[in-house]
């Protein structure tokens, strides 16, 4: 057995695992320690509603490092707010997407959170950049920051969901940054640079 010490908020979670059924580094012991249900999404743990109707998702990166410090400044936030999100797996697989083994879509995306509408993703952008102020973390290709590594992630394409949410935490990007064509359809991904 193998224990380890993480602190999430006022609590100190001690998770034991066995080594041959999780790796070293595993978070789901540090989730059902802190009695909160998860379902495996393999590289990721999902918790909650994972709110699929919201355009808008935040997004936490850090540097392997800090990432025990990271999650024991973001996770009681997130579980107090009652918010759905998905932590990275493991210390391995944060590896693997800090170091772009996962894939664009997943590249410095260690914890993704979906609010479910605007006043809530403004509430927690607003709390997760100050709690993660002075934090490492590389940028999140494809999306805007909001704090040290902080960084807002749009999914949809047209009307309320387009909105910036994030007025309190930092300025609204020019239109060129949201990146629309006509006014109806948003770049979420370029296949090819021309």
């Amino acid at each position: 057995m193998q224990s380890e010490l993480i602190n999430i908020g006022s609590a100190t979670i001690k998770t034991e695992q066995a080594s041959l059924e999780q790796p070293a580094g595993d978070f789901t012991g540090l989730l059902s320690g802190a009695n909160i249900t998860w379902v495996d999404g393999g590289v990721y743990l999902h918790v909650g509603d994972l709110a699929p109707g919201y355009a808008w998702s935040i997004i936490i990166s850090t540097v392997r490092p800090d990432l025990e410090e990271v999650l024991g400044r973001v996770l009681p936030v997130l579980i107090e707010k009652g918010v759905g999100f998905r932590i990275v797996r493991n210390k391995i697989e944060a590896h693997h997407i800090l170091s772009g083994k996962r894939g664009a879509e997943h590249l410095n995306k260690v914890i993704i959170i979906y609010p479910a509408g605007h006043q809530q993703a403004n509430a927690i952008a607003i709390e997760l950049a100050e709690k993660t102020r002075g934090c490492r973390g590389p940028a999140v290709p494809g999306t805007y920051r909001l704090g040290d590594i902080v960084f807002a992630q749009h999914h949809g394409t047209t009307g309320e969901d387009l909105a910036w949410p994030f007025v309190a935490v930092a300025p609204v990007p020019a239109q060129a940054e949201l990146l629309t064509l006509n006014q109806k359809f948003r770049i979420v991904r370029r296949v090819k640079e021309m």
